[in-house]
């Protein structure tokens, strides 16, 4: 009984200390409602201050007056700039139309002097690099002693890689150089196995040759082999010789076109600065 008048006692003490005022709990709601209506109304004066500063920078009319600045200074980069971003935050508005070929005389500017910068950059690297031969050299023919003649051609200063496949054998290993002894006179030696001996033969072959240059385009291209190289005649020889001046990766597949079954495939390093390997050839032979 005594136990039980305790834990009485103790609940009553408990729920007393916990209980607030009704009137308290109001005040400190409304408190709370009042701040939550303060925030809001805050937060809505702190966007139209952001919008306010948004259209002093970026007001259309604010922008169209700055572009018809830059345009009387000369400054075509920022005319083209703040018309974008007229545009961009007034698009077909009466500033935009009435600047429009304002814009365009300053496109036209900055695109003619990107133009006349990538030249001279072009034109720079070609006077820095004009005895620059890359991947190609000069070399000379052997005179009827052995010796050096005096009539000078490119060739590739590596050789290039790639395999042939024939009736004995499959995706063997393969190796190919270029003799050039003018832009419009290549050859091509191909060595089977990799080794030193070119193919050769008795009679004369005739091969198709497939020729993919850097830029994607693709030829179908014809040689004559009546030694131990493949020749080109004048027209693809020049074919072959602008691609390399253009520079990049070329792929050959090449095909004996009697009987089909002698197949070559491989490809160039960067034919860079042919252009000025065939002037240093031109040079040689004046």
């Amino acid at each position: 009984m005594k136990f039980g008048t305790v834990i009485t006692a103790t609940l009553a003490i408990w729920l007393l200390a916990s209980c607030v005022p009704q009137s308290e709990h109001s005040s400190v709601v409304a408190e709370n409602n009042n701040l939550g209506a303060e925030n809001i109304e805050l937060k809505m004066k702190i966007n139209e201050l952001e919008q306010t500063i948004d259209d002093l920078r970026n007001g259309e009319e604010r922008l169209a007056n700055e572009i018809r600045i830059y345009a009387e200074e000369g400054k075509n980069l920022d005319v083209v700039r703040l018309y974008k971003e007229l545009s961009d935050r007034h698009p077909g508005s009466a500033s935009m139309v009435a600047l429009a070929s304002v814009n365009d005389a300053s496109q036209e500017i900055v695109d003619k002097e990107k133009r006349e910068r990538a030249a001279a950059k072009a034109e720079r690297d070609r006077l820095a690099n004009l005895n620059n031969t890359g991947t190609w050299r000069l070399s000379r023919y052997s005179d009827d002693f052995g010796g050096l003649s005096d009539n000078y051609f490119v060739r590739n200063r590596e050789m290039m890689k790639g395999s042939f496949s024939n009736t004995a054998t499959q995706n063997s290993d393969l190796t190919a150089e270029f003799f050039i002894d003018a832009p419009n006179k290549v050859s091509l030696f191909l060595y089977e196995y990799a080794g030193s001996n070119p193919v050769k033969t008795l009679r004369e072959l005739t091969y198709e040759v497939n020729f993919q240059s850097s830029d994607g385009s693709k030829h179908r291209l014809r040689a004559r082999n009546w030694s131990d190289r493949l020749n080109f005649g004048p027209q693809h020889s020049t074919i072959l010789t602008n691609a390399f001046k253009k520079g990049g990766v070329h792929s050959f597949r090449i095909v004996e076109s009697e009987y089909q079954s002698d197949r070559y495939a491989f490809s160039t390093l960067d034919t860079k600065y042919m252009d000025n390997a065939l002037r240093l050839l031109e040079e040689k032979e004046r």
